[in-house]
């Protein structure tokens, strides 16, 4: 919250309102903090930002259910009453929820790339090979145009298998 909070107050255009509100990583929770953010700011609410993507979507049900979101083929509907939801991790539900313009966008700090990464570092330390003391992921940001680079099939870079079984032996 720190992080996104400084970043806020670097633009005055614009506004956090209210208190930040603990859904402690839980969709229903979700539902009941945006459902409290929705009722407190009935007309200029932009956005709900919502650090899982759990509480994102809880989020999107609230907004969905106060008639405050309408997805659209091309994105989400924002402005007059209509809010967009960001959110943060990309996990397959949620870029279903992009895909189908009911939430705007996330960011990601890897989740595919942990796996693919992991299991490449997991063979290397099998096979006695070198492996890095640390492994940079960078954090990505998924939306209604790259959603398809992160589910069903995340564009991961490739991996040299062949090379690995070759130095393995």
């Amino acid at each position: 919250m720190n992080g996104f909070n400084e970043i806020m107050e670097q633009f005055p255009g614009i506004e956090i309102v209210g208190e930040p509100c603990a859904a402690d990583w839980n969709r229903e929770k979700g539902i009941g903090c945006a459902e409290d953010i929705l009722q407190a700011n009935p007309g200029d609410l932009d956005f709900i930002w919502a650090a899982s993507n759990e509480m994102g979507m809880g989020a999107m049900l609230a907004a969905e259910a106060a008639e405050r979101l309408e997805a659209a083929e091309d994105g989400v509907t924002v402005g007059d009453e209509m809010v967009a939801i960001f959110t943060n991790d990309v996990t397959p539900e949620s870029v279903e929820r992009i895909s189908e313009g009911r939430m705007i966008a996330e960011t990601t700090h890897g989740f595919a790339d942990w796996g693919w990464f992991g299991g490449e570092f997991a063979v290397r330390i099998v096979c006695g090979l070198e492996v890095p003391e640390t492994f940079d992921i960078r954090p990505r940001i998924a939306y209604l145009e790259n959603a398809h680079l992160f589910y069903p099939d995340p564009a991961l870079p490739e991996i040299d298998w062949e090379g690995i079984q070759e130095e393995c032996q």
